[in-house]
């Protein structure tokens, strides 16, 4: 599907991290990285992923073309992928939808995995990380993603600009969105009725700090 991971949003969360990674310094901290992610799972075990991330084009550096969102078609019977792109003044959204049941959606990703050498593996997991595992009737999904780390240990970008990226930020997040039949536990905010968990993370803190690590992980059972 275009991302070394399909088994879910971290795969997603990847590619937004490695599209961001290509842009000048100075576009990069300042105009990316803006994500939504909602995940879906019903008493049959079927899983509905839509993740949506935001560039701000008006950016020196910033993409002008399509490219930033583009995708696979999937090749495994039982997963649909779609991506669409779409404007709102200078920002432009890229939002990704994944289907499929989960069975499937896990043995995508380990078939992917098993593609990769150890190199491409070490270099990707230092990215970003997760998917759906299970033990017995318990599922867990984790979606863990570099961020702030990757800015911060890179030599080559100065003081002043990881400063103004770090103002430029003020007010974005990373925001997650899982339901199924029972959340049994999450790093994020459990609803009432126990069947969705929620978490919101600035990526940068009150005191101007980059958020260093995007993650969210949810234990369940169908």
């Amino acid at each position: 599907m275009g991302v070394a991971r399909p088994e879910g949003f971290s795969g997603v969360l990847a590619k937004a991290g490695r599209f961001c990674a290509g842009l000048a310094a100075a576009a990069l901290l300042s105009a990316c990285y803006e994500s939504r992610d909602t995940i879906m799972i019903d008493t049959n075990g079927h899983v509905k992923m839509v993740s949506v991330f935001s560039v701000d084009t008006s950016v020196d550096g910033a993409p002008s073309g399509e490219r930033f969102c583009e995708f696979e078609e999937s090749t495994r019977p039982g997963i649909a992928i779609s991506w669409e792109t779409t404007r709102d003044g200078a920002m432009r959204t890229c939002t990704f939808t994944m289907s499929g049941a989960i069975e499937e959606i896990v043995a995508a990703g380990e078939e992917a995995a098993a593609g990769l050498d150890e190199s491409a593996r070490e270099m990707l997991d230092e990215i970003n990380s997760g998917g759906f595992r299970r033990d017995g009737d318990v599922w867990t999904y984790t979606s863990r993603t570099a961020f702030g780390s990757q800015f911060t240990a890179d030599p080559t970008i100065p003081p002043e600009i990881l400063a103004q990226a770090a103002s430029n930020l003020e007010g974005r997040t990373a925001e997650f969105s899982f339901t199924a039949p029972r959340i049994i536990s999450s790093n994020g905010s459990i609803s009432e009725d126990g069947t969705t968990a929620t978490l919101v993370l600035p990526l940068v803190d009150e005191d101007g700090v980059f958020l260093e690590t995007i993650e969210f992980e949810v234990r369940f059972s169908l």
